[in-house]
């Protein structure tokens, strides 16, 4: 993926930490400042009369991956190795393009996406993290008077997976600095302004500090010492995360050490007094209950008929809701298959595109090589129509001098042959003249005859073998003449193609 990619999404907040850290107060405030959290938030339950602010999304996908590890969907659990199955890979995938897609600031809460630090920051690159810290001790505190039946049979375990939570936070501080922040839930409550600027911060994007979110009483703090000694005590790591995360967030070291000051024996001995006493007062108050409990047993009876009535139409209500339920799953895995899908063509698209320019700049350059050649093969056949040009002045040079000198030689004979003549005629003459010498004459005219007559015959020979030679020059030429005429036309013909 490239830089100017990444720069173009929308910043990504996401907020976590462990269960009952006032990470809802934490969400409100930042759904509140202008940040996305999700179009479809869980709605308020016992444990959070104002709202989870919890992506369902986000919410159910984490319970799926834990399902098929075989752990609580609740995420209380220490193991440090839970696989992500590829089909919730790919759910993750298509989910984040969703939320980016919207262009806005967005991100999610859920205590369990702790659990997946690694699998989700690998996701999104460009996300941001906002983690609250809360006590140990309070944390345990909220667990145990919620009634999570996890807790029951082993209390000790709150603690356990207080430090499984924390710990994964801390590591994941460590490696990623200036893309994390830590806040103690104190301040979350007590001063929301400072953590729309943690956000802000983080985000590098301004956002408006909303209202007071918090409701008086929802908050409980300031546990009983004895019982942060005894959360220290049961699990002295937890106590270390604790102070290393507090430090992270600007707490004191000293009041973090005195908030959870180890205790001696005799005050172990004394809170385990003051936890029997606080045992017994319930149950002497159970037992005043026990009148009230039979009129209430009493009026239990009368509205039963009532309530059998109203599970029967709460049945069918349950029936139409799984069903809206499995119609709502349904429509969101179509919608996820068409996401896919969409992308899919994109990524094809510009798959296409890519091979396209790489095309066209192929094409440009067998186009240049081919202008390159046609030049190459033109400068050649101007070559060949000089040295052919040269070829024909030369063979028309050659015939002229051959013409020129086969008219001098004739010339020559013919002077020759005059004078012959005028020779013979004195010879006549003379022969007219001196009889007797005619016979004589007669014998030397008769061997220059016949030396004329083999001269005359050498000259024939000689001029048709000058004819022979020059008709067979001009037939040569003829042939160059065509081949050029030929070539010139090939090259034209080229052109106009080219053209």
């Amino acid at each position: 993926m490239n830089r100017h990619a990444s720069q173009a999404r929308p910043p990504v907040l996401v907020i976590g930490g462990m269960h009952r850290s006032t990470t809802s107060l934490a969400a409100s405030i930042i759904a509140g400042a202008g940040v996305n959290l999700g179009d479809e938030l869980m709605a308020a339950a016992a444990g959070n009369e104002e709202g989870h602010f919890e992506d369902l999304d986000f919410y159910m996908l984490h319970q799926r991956i834990l399902a098929s590890n075989g752990l609580s969907m609740e995420g209380f659990t220490c193991e440090e190795r839970i696989d992500v199955p590829p089909i919730a890979r790919d759910e993750a995938e298509a989910l984040i393009a969703r939320r980016r897609a919207t262009g806005r600031p967005w991100g999610w809460k859920d205590p369990r996406t702790v659990l997946f630090l690694d699998f989700w920051a690998d996701l999104l690159p460009e996300a941001r993290w906002l983690f609250v810290v809360r006590p140990p001790w309070e944390v345990v505190d909220s667990l145990f008077r919620r009634g999570d039946t996890a807790f029951r049979a082993s209390p000790r375990f709150a603690g356990d997976v207080w430090a499984a939570y924390n710990r994964r936070i801390l590591d994941f501080v460590h490696t990623r600095p200036g893309q994390t922040a830590v806040v103690q839930a104190a301040d979350v409550v007590a001063d929301h302004a400072a953590l729309v600027q943690v956000a802000s911060d983080l985000l590098g994007t301004p956002l408006e500090t909303p209202s007071s979110r918090y409701k008086p009483g929802l908050f409980v703090a300031g546990q009983a010492t004895h019982r942060a000694g005894l959360v220290r005590a049961a699990s002295p790591e937890a106590f270390e995360i604790y102070r290393s995360l507090s430090e992270l967030a600007g707490a004191d070291r000293t009041d973090i050490d005195r908030a959870g000051s180890p205790l001696r024996l005799t005050e172990v001995a004394e809170a385990g007094l003051i936890e029997w006493n606080k045992a017994c007062q319930a149950i002497a108050e159970r037992g005043g209950f026990s009148a009230e409990l039979t009129g209430a047993r009493q009026s239990l009876d009368a509205v039963t008929q009532e309530l059998e009535t109203a599970r029967t139409a709460h049945a069918a209500i349950a029936a139409h809701a799984e069903e809206l339920t499995h119609n709502l799953v349904t429509e969101r895995a179509a919608r996820a298959d068409v996401t896919a899908y969409v992308e899919h063509l994109t990524q094809e698209l510009t798959t296409e595109r890519s091979a396209r320019v790489d095309l066209q700049a192929e094409l440009l350059a067998e186009r240049a090589a081919a202008v390159e050649a046609r030049d190459r093969q033109a400068a050649e056949l101007a070559a060949v129509h000089e040295q052919l040009e040269a070829q024909r002045i030369e063979c028309e040079s050659r015939l002229a001098g051959a013409e020129r000198e086969w008219s001098n030689r004739l010339e020559a004979e013919r002077v020759r042959r005059e004078e012959a003549v005028e020779e013979l005629s004195r010879s006549l003459v003379e022969a007219r003249e001196r009889v007797n010498r005619l016979t004589h004459a007669i014998e030397v005219a008769e061997e220059a005859t016949a030396e004329r007559t083999s001269l005359n015959l050498q000259l024939r020979a000689e001029r048709n073998g000058l004819a022979a030679q020059l008709e067979s020059e001009r037939g040569i030429y003829e042939a160059l003449r065509q081949d050029l005429t030929g070539r010139i036309e090939t090259v034209r013909t080229g052109r106009r193609k080219a053209g």
